[in-house]
């Protein structure tokens, strides 16, 4: 790999610092002239040799090669993770799916029962209405319309509709989404390779 100049630096010795400052807190004291007390770091960075450039360890061939790998490996068993993960996302949501079809199918029994015990609870409370005089063929009008409103089958019939098509619609997507990712790492990885 080569070495980028920007990204160099060079760091700064303490070693040197503290030589410098004991040397001047020494030549102050021998030729009797004040030391300086807020100004140290004016002072020193002015002096050479302050700094020493930081060395970069380039890797070999080799190195390199074995850096990769390791890449290439973690990698895979990313995906090989992200591979368990949709299988069971897959058969946890297959399973609520097959709940709420179940729990779907359930419903029907209770539906036409349902209905009836309302129409019969009107009737009962329209019969405790003493004196009141109503017309039955109204009635049974406002009824019917109050029972369409009661009918979930549209309801039922969007939801089986949605059932069925959910699962191949999702992952159908979801595979589509792993492919290209997997494709476009796998390419990354390789260019990151010819690099070197």
């Amino acid at each position: 790999m080569k070495k980028d100049a920007d990204r160099q630096s060079a760091a700064i010795n303490p070693f040197v610092v503290s030589s410098y400052k004991q040397q001047i807190e020494a030549i102050s004291k021998d030729l009797a002239i004040n030391t300086p007390t807020t100004n140290w770091w004016d002072i020193i960075v002015r002096l050479p040799e302050l700094t020493t450039p930081v060395e970069q360890e380039e890797l070999s061939e080799e190195e390199w090669n074995e850096v990769f790998l390791a890449i290439q490996q973690a990698a895979q068993a990313l995906v090989e993770f992200r591979k368990q993960e949709g299988q069971a996302l897959y058969k946890m949501f297959t399973l609520k799916i097959n709940n709420i079809e179940q729990l779907l199918s359930s419903i029907v029994p209770y539906e036409k029962e349902r209905t009836e015990k309302i129409r019969q609870r009107l009737e009962e409370r329209l019969g405790e209405l003493k004196g009141v005089d109503y017309d039955k063929n109204r009635l049974e009008q406002e009824l019917i319309y109050y029972i369409e409103k009661l009918d979930i089958s549209e309801e039922k019939q969007r939801l089986t509709n949605h059932l069925k098509i959910l699962p191949l619609k999702h992952w159908t997507a979801v595979a589509d989404k792993a492919k290209s990712w997997a494709l476009s790492r796998r390419k990354w990885a390789e260019n990151q390779h010819d690099g070197f």
